[in-house]
């Protein structure tokens, strides 16, 4: 077998992303660079299936290896999501600190994620929530993005080297009256 490169760019802007599932793995934030497939970029090609490996420059300017991840066939002008892991210095904890029957077929939930940032820069946190059949998110300590219907979003900001804490209650199953605003 022969490896042949298919396409070297450098400088193409990327944005890193930290992303946080804590009902499916409890202490891991995840770590995936997004980037746009365009010819102004440097790229713009077809890009077929197949290993994508990402370099970064160190500080004496060699390109150290950060990661490699597999891609599906990517048509030129769309983005490209290259996962790179765990964060080593960013962590997550997701607890449920209380169950409550609502009714008879309802119950509450009270949640807390706790991330935890050991770098020394800020950065933003997606945390990923799930829920089930008919659910509402009555009381909440920020602001959140419901992505489909059974998943939403908190993006959370984490100060360098700090934590910070959502908390919500996640009510599953029907609500007498109008359901809160989301």
């Amino acid at each position: 077998m022969k490896q042949v490169q298919l396409l070297q760019a450098s400088g193409v802007p990327v944005q890193k992303k930290y992303t946080y599932d804590g009902s499916r793995d409890a202490k891991k934030v995840n770590v995936t660079l997004e980037l746009e497939n365009k010819e102004a970029d440097g790229m713009g090609m077809a890009l077929p299936a197949g290993k994508i490996r990402v370099y970064k420059a160190d500080t004496d300017g060699t390109d150290q290896f950060i990661g490699e991840d597999s891609i599906g066939h990517t048509p030129k002008d769309e983005k490209v999501r290259v996962s790179l892991g765990s964060a080593f210095d960013v962590a997550g904890e997701r607890k449920i600190l209380a169950v409550r029957r609502a009714g008879s077929q309802t119950n509450e939930q009270d949640i807390e994620i706790i991330l935890r940032n050991h770098k020394p820069e800020a950065i933003q946190v997606v945390a990923v929530e799930h829920a089930w059949g008919e659910w509402h998110v009555t009381r909440t300590s920020q602001d959140f993005r419901k992505k489909d219907a059974g998943t939403f979003e908190f993006n959370v900001p984490l100060p360098a080297n700090g934590p910070a804490t959502v908390t919500y209650t996640l009510h599953i199953g029907s609500l007498e009256g109008p359901p809160p605003s989301e």
